[in-house]
């Protein structure tokens, strides 16, 4: 099993409590990483700065990131192992964790870096993607923003009118173009192509092994077809196939604040998947994600099979109303699926019949 210490990030930037929310962006887009830790004069942890954590408050850019620090971070050790660093990220629904021994801050191992050392075989990006929600180019920012959220996503691919692929932009990007108006908000009219940024692309098809080098620097590859974008994949969605194989369950959740509901929302699903054996038998893992923003409850589920990935997500203030949307949501796509299946299955099997006529 891989150890860690040879993933570890120690070259990486850090923040003290009295640095600014300015500072703590504007660093975070230059090293393109989604998380500062802060430490005190000693390099004494003492928290991380989370960006999806700022997007969703309000801020001025003089503002001290002490006030916004998060400590629900699960703090790594020097002896923990891959896979179980990987479970980590996955069930706390963050992008990179700190490594710290007695006390002092020792790096970061973000989830990019994982995705290296996790074994693919000849999976195909087809197999984990996901279906892309993109933006028009000629959109604003208040627009992608309200996309974003409203499908609990952190970036879009960027279409013209032709709906070809132009680029991407980022819940990043956009917060950073917020830190420089100093009131969030304000940049709403900022048009997406003038700040979208190129993103790498992948043929729709490829090996994802083939390709994995790519996410040294990315965290997402955009999938096309005749350069139009078909699916979008990120680094979480590669750590998901590496989740272990539970005797238990084989649904992971990610970033629940409240364990009673995420009891009833596993027994839910549990119940949902016995339902559905019949009609998808394949069947790997199921990983729901939770965010809130404000009031507003977002549950994200990944159904993860041998072949592909089915998903989707629901919007609600109550969080077990959103899930029920989100299994009546997953049931439609199974039944549909399902009955294309047994179709294709009658034509092969009529086509083989009036062969042998």
């Amino acid at each position: 099993m891989v150890n860690i210490i040879n993933l570890i990030r120690k070259e990486v930037p850090t923040l003290s409590l009295e640095d600014s929310v300015s500072k703590a962006i504007n660093l975070m887009h230059t090293h393109s990483i989604k998380q500062i830790p802060v430490v005190d004069l000693d390099n004494k942890y003492a928290g991380m700065i989370y960006y999806k954590d700022l997007i969703n408050i309000n801020f001025q850019s003089t503002s001290k990131i002490k006030h916004f620090l998060s400590n629900d971070a699960h703090i790594l050790k020097l002896t923990d192992d891959l896979q179980l660093c990987i479970n980590y990220i996955i069930n706390t629904g963050k992008t990179g964790l700190p490594v710290v021994d007695n006390k002092k801050f020792v790096g970061l191992v973000i989830d990019r870096d994982l995705v290296l050392n996790v074994k693919l075989d000849s999976l195909k990006v087809n197999d984990i993607m996901s279906s892309p929600i993109v933006i028009d180019e000629n959109s604003n920012l208040d627009n992608a923003l309200s996309l974003m959220r409203k499908n609990n996503v952190s970036r879009l691919p960027v279409v013209n009118n032709n709906h070809f692929n132009v680029g991407v932009i980022s819940l990043l990007d956009i917060l950073k173009i917020f830190s420089i108006h100093n009131e969030k908000g304000s940049p709403g009219s900022v048009l997406v192509k003038d700040m979208v940024r190129a993103g790498l692309t992948i043929e729709s098809g490829s090996i994802i092994k083939d390709n994995i080098d790519k996410f040294k620097n990315n965290d997402e590859l955009i999938v096309i077809s005749n350069n139009k974008p078909v699916g979008i994949v990120t680094s979480k969605d590669i750590l998901e196939t590496s989740l272990p194989k539970k005797t238990d369950s084989i649904i992971y959740t990610a970033n629940f604040d409240d364990e009673g509901i995420r009891n009833e929302i596993i027994q839910k699903m549990e119940k949902f998947v016995k339902k559905i054996e019949g009609k998808l038998s394949d069947m790997q893992s199921v990983v729901i994600y939770f965010e809130k923003h404000k009031s507003l409850c977002s549950i994200r589920t990944r159904l993860i099979t041998k072949t592909q990935v089915i998903h989707t997500h629901s919007d609600d203030y109550d969080p077990l109303r959103a899930f029920k949307s989100v299994l009546e949501k997953l049931e439609r796509q199974i039944t549909e699926l399902h009955s294309k299946s047994v179709e294709n299955k009658f034509k092969d099997k009529n086509y083989s019949a009036d062969e042998e006529i």
